[in-house]
């Protein structure tokens, strides 16, 4: 009887480490993406920011910018820390440098007066800012998350970024 005994006891004790680490794991997963999600909307939230000063950049010279220096030196944009996506500084990127500005700029002349307003002007610099896609900004202001793949791949086709 006490060798019975001594076979449950064995295995609940296995049983409770497997679900302890069970645990473990789900709790380590859960606060991960919130901690991802958390980000992701402050990417968001950074890129309705920067929508208004490229906005604002389109009216005075009639073109979208081509690189962040540029919006930078019109002065519209006084907080230089939100050219870098939060994302991609928890995973070690630079926010030092205007220059190495975590979004992408379109890499040809967009004048305002022909860009319509479902064309993209700003997009995460890196798909592995944010799992799955990246955020993109749209000449009317809006910002959308973009999933990774086809959808992507076209809206930096349409920034001539491929």
């Amino acid at each position: 009887m006490r060798r019975a005994t001594g076979r449950a006891a064995a295995v609940l004790l296995v049983l409770v480490a497997v679900a302890a680490v069970a645990g473990g794991v789900l709790a380590w997963q859960f606060l991960g993406s919130s901690q991802g999600e958390e980000r992701l909307r402050g990417c968001q939230s950074q890129l309705v920011e920067l929508g208004t000063a490229v906005r604002e950049y389109a009216r005075r010279t009639g073109d979208y910018p081509n690189d962040a220096g540029s919006l930078m030196e019109s002065g519209l944009l006084a907080n230089p820390a939100l050219l870098h996506c939060p994302s991609a500084l928890a995973r070690g990127g630079s926010g030092a440098s205007v220059a190495q500005s975590s979004y992408e700029f379109p890499r040809f002349r967009m004048p305002l007066a022909t860009t319509k307003p479902d064309v993209p002007v700003l997009c995460d610099g890196s798909a592995d800012d944010h799992r799955g896609g990246r955020n993109v900004l749209y000449a009317d202001g809006t910002v959308a998350f973009v999933k990774a793949g086809f959808p992507i791949a076209a809206v930096r086709q349409r920034m001539g970024l491929q």
